[in-house]
């Protein structure tokens, strides 16, 4: 026996031999098939199914506060909330406080200027992860911000990596000493380049308990559930809103997993990817059977003479299934090559998802490909071969020289159909995406995306104290709205798109204690014109609301709906929180504007003059009629040279212009967009193949019957006709069951993946109107033929 099979393996691959074409053209299909599975199977596994690189990474958890009375689900953790937790929690072994600040710190090495991020953790944030610096030591209780933990990708920027630690760096105008290097798996909690302390005394000011922007880990006891410290938190979440119910009342604590709380942002988008891949491989295996089928049409005497001569069926069927193994193995072997060089071209368009779960290409995931590939070639092989083998030998000996059978047609027919249904479905998606995504890209965002420039800037502490940051800034504008090439120039606390937006909550005298959570920004100069934000009443800021003048505000239209729905919000009051000055009077109302994200929907925000609200981290927008890369990089230098001309130690990070930002935030939806409108485009290019070598083959088969039929005075336009009107009636049904397919998947990821997307009859329509255009060129190409048919060459070897 096992000599029959060596046998018909060595027949198999001379068979594949004597065959180039076929074997080329399969082998690529499922070499391109196979390596998107690979790399989409790569992500999958790393970054939903695998455990965090943390010891004992099951007993971590993610925990928030939550307001359900103010619709707020996850929310930052106050310093008072986390030192309740930390100091009376009887469930968590250890606990410890993150915060990753959303602006640059300035980090000078020698004459250069670079803009670095920074994080503060707890000292008990490391050793509830499980984890210690690569190099030096962790930071010690009560360390002050005079030492620094690094990330191990900024560490390589040093002359070697051992002399990092003990070094001292100039951070923000202050010397900070390098006392270790940080794995890079912390970088699964936060994003940053330098990890300063951070510490809380039991004793928490009654400011501390109403801010809220800690983000917390914990470690759960053995055997405790995360059931059991939710009811916990809710227990110490009562004491304190007794306690301290200015501050904590209808707050509650919210715990999950920390592995559920990491992967939760990037599963819609991995598990889209991961149907379509499967999808793509469908119509990949199709496309082979069809050429299977193909090829054994060409062996039935063979086969059924064997059959005759006293071959089992089963050997019958290895040697017919052999074929499409061999070919699966070899696809799957070169897809490992291809996805290796793929993956890092994947990393390099999503470095998000990558850090998130370290990715690489390993032997399970390899030995999975294989497999799978072999099992597909094992079952279209057999599918194949039951096609062709399914009659009497004596019969299929008699029918041999004839063409295919019946059985065969309807085979081949079926796979034709299942090839152009999948590619509905998957066109399908991709319209329904493409149309998403350009959507929101060309939606109005309530500001200017063109002709912007913007860029970060450090004003350097001084002797004047806050106080002297609205003069620095006034006098930055100045200077730069002199420059050749700007229309205006004004300054933000902070830029949309950049980070996370700072929050503040406001409230309203007339509605009690009430909050309500809106982005706050502090500007100077005409910052909305400069924006292009419309002022839809009142006025905007003027040289008069100084912080000598009354306390103003103005709000835009989204807050002012949700503070007044009832009445106008001109000469009302409101309050925010961390202000200094109790109230502030509602001097004007502008446009909505998107802060934090292009996706959703415009934040409510409420705007105050920096000469109010001073602050040294603020962001120069100016306006710039010039679209060339090169030109904004030209102003973005000039900008920076006055900046030191005016004060040497005022540091200019980040220049880039408004669309770049804008373009840098669809990072991740971009990603899948591209990704599955390429699998899209590879699946009507495997369908419209399946289409082509369906009608080319039953055209050869079929030359006799075409002969009579001219010779009885058809025409070669009519059989034309006759060959595109089947193909029409196969694809028709395909792309029927490729319609309620989509309906049905988009039920589906409305549910469990993209949330966001609606298909509609228009996307239906338009996949279908593709696939049969696709469809009818393929079949166009081999039906012209007929045109010059001649019935005396085809009835010639009658």
């Amino acid at each position: 026996m096992s000599s029959g099979l060596l046998h018909e393996a060595l027949s198999s691959v001379r068979r594949l031999r004597r065959r180039p074409g076929i074997l080329c053209i399969s082998l690529f299909v499922l070499t391109l098939v196979l390596a998107s599975t690979a790399i989409i199977l790569t992500f999958v596994d790393n970054v939903l199914f695998r455990s965090l690189p943390f010891p004992k990474s099951r007993e971590l958890v993610h925990l928030w506060e939550s307001n359900p009375s103010q619709g707020i689900a996850r929310f930052g953790v106050s310093p008072g909330t986390f030192v309740a937790w930390r100091d009376e929690s009887r469930l968590l072994d250890s606990v410890g406080a993150y915060y990753c600040d959303g602006r640059d710190m300035i980090l000078r090495m020698e004459d250069e200027e670079i803009a670095v991020s920074s994080a503060s953790i707890t000292p008990d944030f490391l050793s509830t992860l499980g984890i210690r610096p690569v190099l030096g030591r962790p930071f010690q209780a009560e360390e002050h911000e005079t030492v620094a933990l690094v990330s191990s990708r900024l560490s390589q920027r040093f002359a070697a990596a051992k002399e990092v630690v003990g070094s001292t760096i100039l951070l923000d105008q202050r010397e900070v000493k390098i006392i270790g290097v940080l794995p890079r798996s912390v970088e699964m909690i936060c994003m940053a380049d330098f990890w300063l302390p951070m510490t809380f005394r039991h004793t928490v000011s009654l400011r501390e308990r109403g801010t809220r922007y800690l983000g917390v880990v914990g470690r759960l006891r053995a055997g405790i559930g995360v059931d059991k410290l939710r009811a916990e938190l809710r227990t110490i979440g009562r004491r304190l809103a007794e306690d301290y119910p200015s501050t904590n009342r209808s707050w509650e604590g919210v715990v999950a997993p920390l592995h559920d709380s990491i992967v939760e942002g990037y599963k819609p988008a991995l598990l889209a990817l991961l149907i379509a891949a499967v999808l793509v491989v469908v119509l990949g295996y199709s496309n082979v059977m069809n050429v299977l089928i193909a090829t054994l049409v060409s062996r039935r005497r063979e086969l059924a003479m064997r059959w005759v001569l006293g071959a089992s069926r089963p050997l019958i069927f290895i040697s017919s299934i052999g074929e499409s193994v061999l070919l699966s193995l070899g696809g799957g072997l070169a897809s490992i090559v291809l996805a290796n060089w793929m993956l890092d071209l994947f990393i390099a368009l999503s470095p998000e998802i990558s850090n998130r779960g370290n990715v690489a290409l390993d032997e399970r995931v390899i030995l999975m490909v294989i497999a799978f590939g072999v099992c597909c070639g094992v079952v279209s092989g057999f599918v194949t071969a039951r096609a062709s083998l399914c009659e009497d030998p004596a019969i299929m000996v008699s029918r041999a020289s004839v063409g295919s059978t019946r059985s065969e047609r309807r085979y081949r027919a079926a796979l034709v159909g299942v090839q152009v249904g999948v590619a509905v479905v998957v066109a399908s998606a991709a319209i329904v995406l493409a149309r998403d995504f350009f959507e929101v890209t060309a939606a109005y965002p309530g500001y200017r995306t063109k002709d912007l420039l913007t860029a970060e800037i450090r004003l350097p502490w001084l002797r004047g104290g806050a106080e002297a940051y609205p003069e620095l800034a006034r006098q930055l504008i100045v200077e730069v709205d002199g420059l050749q090439g700007l229309d205006g120039v004004a300054v933000g606390s902070q830029m949309p798109l950049v980070g996370e937006p700072l929050t503040r909550f406001v409230s309203v005298p007339e509605k009690g204690e009430e909050r309500w959570s809106s982005v706050y920004c502090a500007v100077l100069g005409p910052y909305f014109q400069t924006m292009g934000i419309p002022v839809l009443e009142g006025r905007p800021f003027q040289a008069a609301d100084s912080s000598t003048g009354e306390p103003v505000a103005i709000v835009n239209e989204a807050l002012a709906k949700m503070l007044w729905p009832e009445g106008k919000a001109l000469g009302k009051y409101l309050s925010v929180h961390l202000d200094e000055y109790p109230s502030r009077r509602v001097v004007g109302v502008v446009g909505n504007a998107k802060f934090r994200s292009l996706e959703h929907d415009p934040d409510p925000a409420v705007f105050v003059p920096l000469t109010q609200s001073p602050s040294p981290f603020v962001y120069v927008v100016a306006s710039a009629h010039i679209s060339e890369e090169s030109s904004l990089s030209t102003l973005a230098g000039m900008i920076r040279s006055v900046a030191h001309g005016i004060h040497p130690d005022v540091s200019v990070v980040n220049s880039r212009s408004m669309s770049e930002i804008a373009f840098d935030s669809m990072k991740q939806r971009r990603l899948v967009y591209i990704v599955i409108v390429s699998l899209a485009v590879v699946g009507l290019v495997l369908a419209g193949v399946g289409v082509y070598g369906v009608v080319s083959l039953s055209m050869s088969q079929r030359s006799r019957e075409f002969g009579v039929r001219v010779a009885l005075g058809a025409r070669s336009v009519d059989l034309c006709k006759l060959v595109l009107t089947e193909t029409w009636r196969v694809c028709g049904l395909g792309i029927g069951c490729g319609v309620v397919g989509a309906a049905a998947l988009d039920r589906l990821a409305g549910h469990f993946v993209l949330q966001s997307l609606e298909m509609n009859v228009g996307s239906y329509i338009l996949a279908a109107v593709c696939m049969l255009t696709a469809a009818s060129v393929a079949a166009w190409i081999p039906a012209v033929r007929v045109l010059g048919f001649s019935p005396v060459e085809s009835l010639r070897g009658e």
